[in-house]
């Protein structure tokens, strides 16, 4: 009954509801967006314990820091932005990097499987495409994956706290790079 009640309202709109006390409206944003931003935590940090203490800090830190909520911008970038700063936190803090975010290379390539490029993977060495997973930098490599995500490249670009055109630029190059490894066989 809860999600029927709230299933048709945009989540600036749920989120404005929780700011004036409609707990069932958090509710209803914590179901549409937590799986999610688990998923892509997990595939920056490659520990799914990981993942879920940084979604869980960042889902406080959206309950404490509510009214800087920016309502021209939308509820899922203004989730993913604090999480990218909350995991940013955490390696700080173990102040060693896992290689390339920590992803895990087989849910990369599950990626980019369910981006469409199926045919091409199952055509390409396993390793060769690893190898240019490896090649691409941890910019580039979050940028991609927050795109498979389906964030627009502005949304991208206020996650990442990077230039639009930067943003454009790094998921053409890995895009680029993944296709020249799946065109060479």
């Amino acid at each position: 009954m809860l999600k029927a009640l709230y299933q048709d309202i945009r989540d600036e709109k749920l989120f404005r509801a929780f700011k004036r006390g409609d707990q069932g409206a958090f509710e209803q944003l914590y179901s549409r967006h937590a799986s999610r931003l688990v998923s892509h935590l997990y595939r920056l940090t490659g520990n799914s314990l990981q993942a879920e203490d940084i979604a869980q800090e960042a889902w406080l830190a959206v309950i404490r820091n509510s009214q800087q909520f920016d309502s021209s911008q939308r509820f899922s970038t203004w989730l993913f932005t604090i999480a990218r700063r909350k995991q940013i936190d955490l390696w700080r803090k173990q102040s060693t990097q896992q290689d390339k975010l920590g992803k895990p290379l087989f849910d990369v390539l599950e990626q980019l499987s369910d981006a469409g490029l199926n045919d091409a993977i199952n055509q390409v060495s396993v390793q060769d495409l690893i190898d240019k997973i490896h090649d691409l930098s941890s910019l580039q490599l979050e940028a991609l994956l927050l795109k498979i995500a389906g964030f627009s490249q502005h949304d991208i670009a206020t996650i990442t706290s990077a230039q639009p055109e930067a943003v454009k630029s790094r998921i053409r190059y890995a895009t680029r790079a993944l296709r020249s490894a799946l065109s060479a066989q």
